[in-house]
């Protein structure tokens, strides 16, 4: 008994521990008590369901659903619907991943949290390194505070659609007005504010409720190019019709971003070890690339899919390793090509094959991805790469020792200082050809 006693304050004493450091220390505010009532079902697997009140209080918000029993958290997106406002609904996986029962009195955290409705091109300069500028005042009117994070997630508030940022590029303009973000023109496609192939029902309507019943010429634009009940872009709209379409959407649905601090990065330790050296030999490469389901047939498996072009641009070959990078989660797999259009947008909403990458749905748990309309950061495998072409060192290796035995020294010394010396400079110029294959 008394060792169930100790195993039970050592718990307690830990959860405090994680709460103190995740959540009191991060500045979370709550926002609200509740008790977990019913399921709900969403694509997004991280949905709670609340009152209309409550869901007009919160929109927009960076919210964590914590629950105190246990100490367990999660990142949540809010729905209206009809309920109670001391009571919330979740999707199975929330229940599952935070061990929600029926008696566990749960709290909603409001995050820190920036919104941006004025969004402005990148300076030429910053398009490169991908990094993001903000007003330097935004976080509800206070300075913000970029030291204690490791990155942040910027998301689109209609749409769901979200980019993971670290915080070595976002950057503070202290001239930009309280409101305003410069992205880049591949941000702006992965937030949803250029013209979307595909509008959700949420969002149409949202759009469409605003449109003055005396204005019928944009609502039949709208419903010319996106005709079905599905709301897909139709394909053959030549680009003056596109840009006219885009300024509709934006006039009625004004841009609005969020940009909040991610929990699990408070305070977070990079690791260095091999992985610095195989960079630093083979050369790191990075992309970014939308989340999507993969082709049917690749569920279960340790791959990914992303097109020639990708394939190419990070300089790797079909089934080599790369990592795919969210948040503060990776995973290691191989990779294949994506060129079969049809059975890749069978299991998705329509997109550019050369901004998406198909992860399985095991792969997409393990990184904590809750929604296919996010973005991920994919790196070739530099380890992977490096020991794959450990055959090839051998040779100019042997030859560099063969050489060192031939000098005169007889000092053994001296042979070691040199063999240590020249053979990672013979090993870096040997593989000059896989740093060249980066785009």
């Amino acid at each position: 008994m008394k060792n169930n006693t100790v195993k039970l304050e050592e718990k307690e004493n830990a959860i405090q521990i994680r709460y103190k450091r995740h959540v009191n220390d991060t500045q979370l505010q709550i926002f609200r008590r509740v008790h977990c009532v019913a399921t709900v079902k969403s694509s997004a697997l991280n949905t709670v369901g609340v009152s209309a009140e409550t869901y007009d209080s919160l929109k927009g918000q960076g919210l964590v659903l914590f629950n105190p029993v246990n100490g367990k958290y999660a990142d949540v997106v809010v729905v209206p619907t009809d309920i109670d406002a001391d009571k919330i609904t979740a999707t199975i996986y929330l229940k599952e991943s935070l061990e929600i029962t029926s008696d566990d009195e749960l709290i909603i955290l409001n995050n820190k949290t920036a919104v941006f409705s004025d969004v402005k091109i990148q300076r030429i300069d910053n398009i490169r390194e991908d990094n993001v500028v903000i007003a330097s005042k935004d976080f509800c009117g206070n300075e913000v505070d970029l030291d204690n994070f490791t990155f942040f997630q910027l998301f689109n508030c209609y749409t769901g659609e979200s980019v993971i940022v670290k915080k070595s590029h976002v950057q503070v303009d202290g001239s930009l007005a309280k409101g305003t973000i410069l992205l880049n023109k591949k941000q702006r496609t992965f937030l949803g504010l250029e013209l979307p192939k595909y509008i959700e029902n949420s969002y149409w309507e949202e759009i469409v409720s605003k449109i003055p019943s005396d204005n019928a010429e944009d609502l039949q634009l709208l419903n010319f190019a996106y005709p079905d009940t599905d709301h897909f872009l139709k394909n053959d709209l030549e680009y003056e019709v596109k840009q006219k379409l885009l300024g509709v959407i934006k006039k009625y649905c004004k841009p609005r971003l969020s940009l909040v601090p991610v929990v699990d990065s408070y305070c977070q330790k990079v690791k260095v070890g091999f992985k610095a050296v195989s960079d630093f030999y083979v050369g790191k490469s990075t992309l970014s690339l939308i989340c999507r389901r993969p082709y049917e047939s690749d569920e279960g498996s340790e791959i990914v899919r992303m097109t020639a072009t990708n394939m190419n641009l990070l300089g790797i070959t079909e089934m080599d390793k790369v990592i795919v990078r969210y948040k503060n989660k990776s995973v290691r797999c191989r990779v294949q090509k994506l060129d079969d259009e049809k059975s890749f947008l069978e299991a998705n909403v329509p997109i550019s094959l050369n901004y998406a990458i198909g992860i399985p749905a095991h792969l997409r748990k393990k990184l904590g991805i809750c929604n296919v309309n996010t973005a991920v950061k994919v790196d070739r495998d530099t380890g992977f790469i490096f020991k794959k072409s450990l055959n090839e060192q051998i040779a100019p290796v042997l030859l560099t020792l063969f050489s060192i035995n031939l000098f005169n020294d007889p000092s053994i010394w001296k042979k070691a200082l040199v063999s240590l010396l020249s053979i990672p400079i013979v090993v870096y110029l040997n593989l000059s050809s896989k740093r060249n294959m980066r785009g």
